[in-house]
């Protein structure tokens, strides 16, 4: 360790290096923090969108009469038949 330190007192390239790694690992942790908030954002507009889907099937399924299939043919073909 001690040794590095000499090392990084006396050569401007090891200070160039050492700067550069906390520089880019910086930077590395706001491209990563992006990426969250990023991919935070996408997954709630997803779930906007399906709730939306949802809610128009929901609305879909109250529209149609509630009698099943057979009950609707025997009253549209046979209306005398019970």
């Amino acid at each position: 360790m001690l040794a590095f330190i000499e090392l990084y007192r006396e050569s401007a390239l090891v200070k160039y290096l050492v700067w550069g790694g906390v520089a880019l690992s910086i930077l590395g942790l706001f491209a990563w923090d992006q990426q969250s908030r990023g991919g935070a954002k996408a997954t709630a507009k997803i779930e906007r969108k399906a709730d939306a889907l949802g809610n128009n099937a929901s609305k879909a399924q109250a529209a149609v009469p509630s009698d099943g299939a057979s009950e609707r043919l025997r009253k549209r073909y046979c209306p005398d038949c019970r």
